[in-house]
């Protein structure tokens, strides 16, 4: 059996399951709180997963060895905006952690909540996963499966 066959079959495969990932420019906000600011907006071609994480700045860096201490944001909720449907969507949530799962194809904003005692800036990174349908396991399940019976054709042909 051609073990190299067997593995590129399987890397072609897999690739078309890549995830694309994303980072945010930053916002700045002003406390005591923020509601609903848009960190991104982003389209999606089919139903995805999104996973992800929001932060702020410690601080800002003025020259070497030199930087000012920002205050501290907490942050209340992540979510997102379908602009077509009109329909907020929130996110699934453990700390500056978020997931959104089988988002529908559409238009999207990531929007953020949270408390600030001061001036910040804030921001996000992202990772977005198409879902795979049913129809996509199976056909790579079965395009498996007949290069194994290929190569195990040819192992019985070789040894004959």
């Amino acid at each position: 059996m051609n073990i190299k066959a067997l593995v590129s079959a399987s890397i072609m495969a897999l690739s078309s399951l890549a995830a694309s990932a994303a980072s945010t420019s930053p916002v700045q906000v002003t406390g005591p709180s923020f509601a609903d600011i848009e960190l991104a907006s982003f389209t999606l071609a089919e139903t995805s997963d999104i996973t992800g994480a929001v932060g702020f700045a410690p601080y800002v860096l003025i020259a070497p060895g030199f930087q000012i201490a920002l205050p501290s944001v907490t942050f209340s909720s992540v979510s997102v905006y379908n602009t077509v449907q009109a329909l907020t969507t929130l996110a699934s949530w453990s700390g500056p952690n978020f997931t959104f799962s089988n988002l529908a194809a559409g238009n999207y904003s990531l929007r953020t909540d949270g408390l600030v005692g001061g001036t910040n800036f804030i921001g996000a990174q992202f990772t977005v996963t198409p879902v795979p349908e049913p129809e996509t396991f199976a056909m790579l399940l079965a395009g498996l499966g007949l290069v194994g019976a290929l190569a195990r054709r040819r192992d019985k042909t070789a040894t004959s």
